[in-house]
């Protein structure tokens, strides 16, 4: 299973990560990891974060708060979904948790197979001005959306480049690569 900054490298990107987003992943990185069936949401933290300054971090120390508050607000969310549930009475009481009986169905064999179909578009051959958007919605399976919007980001920037307006789609494509008429 891929780690958190193999899944989402960019802090910029994590954090537009909504909670439910980010908590699937945290889900996906996490289950392959427990302890005695168990994992701790600090034990995590300590690993994107390791208190030492030289140890290598996951994402860059100045974006620690920002990081921290969205993967604790993704934990939150999991817990409130019921996805992560108390461990036996005495570890919850020190915060450790289980994967409940849904999440075990989530990161399932249908979990590994969407994680297989969304790495067949590798997010570093996405141009900068597409790359967010487009990236989380394919990998959530959201293909006719992430199309949408890399053409709807393609348009923008032939409009932009050819100082063309009032045109849209094949008729703007058309005028702006038409060589005989040109903008």
């Amino acid at each position: 299973m891929p780690t958190l900054q193999q899944l989402v490298p960019e802090a910029d990107t994590l954090l537009n990560l909504d909670p439910e987003e980010l908590g699937i992943l945290l889900l996906r990185v996490t289950s392959d990891r427990l302890t005695n069936g168990m994992m701790h949401p600090g034990n995590f933290e300590t690993e994107l974060f390791p208190s030492s300054d030289i140890a290598p971090t996951a994402y860059p120390r100045e974006r620690r708060n920002e990081v921290l508050e969205a993967v604790r607000e993704a934990f939150a969310w999991l817990d409130g979904q019921a996805l992560l549930i108390a461990a036996d009475p005495t570890n919850a009481r020190h915060g450790w948790k289980r994967i409940g009986r849904r999440a075990r169905r989530l990161v399932s064999q249908a979990g590994s197979d969407e994680y297989k179909a969304a790495s067949l578009l590798p997010r570093n051959v996405l141009h900068p001005r597409i790359k967010d958007n487009i990236y989380f919605n394919f990998q959530r399976g959201d293909y006719q959306t992430a199309v949408f919007l890399a053409f709807k980001e393609v348009e923008i920037a032939v409009r932009e480049a050819s100082n063309i307006s009032g045109k849209v789609g094949a008729d703007l494509m058309r005028a702006a690569f038409d060589a005989k008429s040109g903008p």
